[in-house]
């Protein structure tokens, strides 16, 4: 592969979408390229699914800045805390909302 012949030290830019670039980066790391040497640009939405810290289920995120979890019906609030290990933001519950489960 390209990358794993670069000399010691070199600079990665990489300007993609989110979704390609953390994928790049990715394969960078496991190469050899250290995080410091890795510079991300990337466009579009930045992130695809949110963490339900209720029931520990991933969901796919849209436009809203909540999403109601496909397995427990909370609502949770969509932060910006990125889990590289999840690949996925963590989503807080939002108390002051009637879940959609349990309205009668």
């Amino acid at each position: 592969m390209y990358l794993e012949h670069q000399p010691m030290g070199t600079h990665l830019y990489i300007a993609a979408s989110w979704v390609s670039a953390r994928s790049l980066a990715r394969i960078a790391e496991m190469v050899g390229y250290a995080k410091e040497d890795i510079q991300i640009r990337g466009y579009g939405q930045k992130y695809q699914k949110v963490f339900c810290i209720a029931c520990y289920t991933i969901n796919p995120i849209g436009d809203a800045p909540t999403v109601i979890c496909r397995q427990c019906g909370k609502m949770i609030s969509v932060s910006d805390h990125y889990s590289k290990r999840l690949d996925a933001v963590l989503g807080y519950l939002m108390l002051n909302n009637i879940t959609k489960k349990e309205n009668p």
